[in-house]
């Protein structure tokens, strides 16, 4: 029952949030980089390039930063009822259990690389197994 609730919390709250963020980072420099790309192509030289496309994708940023905004105060809940908060806190909690889980892993493995480098008697080993 457990690994169930844990595979649905996975599937609906951790993979659409890992994607968002990493939309978010990634977004902004293949902005940039894509801006540059075309003023160059479009023969400006590439000081004044990178200028304009930064000018363009902190505007970008902005803007979507401003529509975040307006959709979270929006969406909101203004005055959540019992039910809500109970499901609120089994979730918090359900999250705080996976992130024990993972520091618990991250531990393991980080356990298991240092245990290779010291069998081996090189430091190396312990950042690129194999």
């Amino acid at each position: 029952m457990l690994i169930y609730l844990l595979q649905l919390f996975n599937e609906a709250v951790l993979r659409p949030t890992a994607v968002l963020l990493d939309v978010a980072v990634r977004l902004p420099r293949a902005l940039y980089f894509g801006f540059r790309a075309g003023a160059v192509e479009a023969g400006l030289d590439r000081t004044p390039a990178s200028i304009m496309a930064g000018f363009a994708v902190a505007g970008v940023v902005l803007a979507f930063l401003w529509v975040c905004r307006a959709l979270v105060r929006r969406t909101r809940i203004r005055h959540p009822g019992p039910l809500t908060m109970r499901l609120g806190n089994i979730l918090f909690w359900i999250g705080c259990l996976m992130g024990v889980y993972f520091f618990g892993v991250f531990l393991f493995i980080i356990a298991q690389l240092s245990l290779s480098a010291t069998k081996s008697g090189r430091i190396g080993d312990a950042i690129r197994p194999g």
